[in-house]
């Protein structure tokens, strides 16, 4: 592919992945980031369900809401403030939610962004964006009201046996578990974990939040941060997990013929936990796996 684009909002910085633009190969200029004439405009759309985008904005909101409106990010030689780029992502959310066609979506950038191109690397043109997504929750430091669900660190008794210790014929393999009385036993599952209290006093909450279904995501994506009422934020990241194996509730809620196979995905995920929540626990326990922060 010949490039990769991004788009920013006028007057606010809006990043946006969009498809690879075909054409003549051309010298990159000299910076990294250069501005494309309106003339020069690809086509833009996106492949994925609207609900995906919204959730992206949405989360782009929280984090920039949390700095101060002044706070300037450039690119390009270009300058913009959080609350420039505020008042953009709001205006593009409340645009995305009349669930616009691809024209109107390749309509609205052309006339409310600013477009950048990423010159690539060297001389090729060839550009690779990557990206993390980390979920961010409410929290408190000690349980309080509905912060009730602890992040929980690694617990004292989990145990990891290297199997190749033993015999070279199961060498790399390992095991997670715990020591009960003289055997040595899987660790504890998600239901018992979370519906049984048996980590209470044997692993470190390090932070309880409110939000049970987003913690399960939170475990699902493996790093992520918690937002504490003074205002600062603890970053979380896994250290270790339970051993157990990994289900997709995903999965289930399809063969259960409760969220069809083409609308699934995270938002439909927690659309339906949040319309059924005698579900949740069912739900999500489906998943014996467990992480540790």
């Amino acid at each position: 592919m010949t490039g990769r684009w991004m788009a920013l909002i006028a007057m606010a910085l809006s990043l946006v992945l969009l498809p690879a633009c075909p054409g003549p190969e051309k010298p990159p200029p000299a910076g990294p980031v250069f501005p494309v004439a309106p003339a020069d405009y690809p086509r833009f759309a996106d492949d994925l369900p609207p609900d995906s985008l919204m959730e992206a904005v949405s989360q782009s909101l929280t984090y920039l809401s949390r700095l101060p409106s002044d706070r300037a990010f450039s690119i390009a030689g270009d300058a913009y403030t959080a609350g420039q780029m505020l008042r953009g992502l709001n205006g593009f959310l409340s645009f995305l939610k009349t669930r616009p066609g691809a024209a109107a979506l390749d309509g609205y950038i052309r006339k409310h962004f600013a477009v950048y191109r990423s010159a690539g690397r060297e001389t090729t043109g060839r550009v690779l964006f990557t990206g993390y997504f980390e979920p961010m929750l409410a929290g408190r430091l000690a349980p309080e009201g509905p912060f009730r669900h602890p992040v929980y660190g690694t617990p004292e008794d989990l145990a990891v046996v290297d199997l190749g210790e033993f015999s070279e014929k199961l060498a790399g393999q390992k095991i997670i578990g715990r020591v009960s009385g003289r055997t040595f036993a899987p660790y504890h599952d998600r239901a018992a974990i979370e519906g049984e209290g048996v980590l209470e006093g044997k692993a470190p909450a390090l932070a309880w939040v409110a939000d049970k279904v987003g913690l399960f995501f939170l475990h699902i994506q493996g790093s992520g941060k918690i937002a504490l009422p003074d205002g600062r934020t603890l970053n979380v990241h896994y250290d270790a997990k339970n051993g157990r194996p990994y289900r997709s509730i995903g999965q289930v809620l399809i063969d259960e013929g409760r969220v069809p196979l083409s609308e699934m995905s995270m938002q439909a995920i927690k659309a339906h936990l949040a319309a059924h929540p005698e579900e949740v626990d069912r739900i999500l326990n489906a998943n014996p796996s467990y992480i540790f922060f």
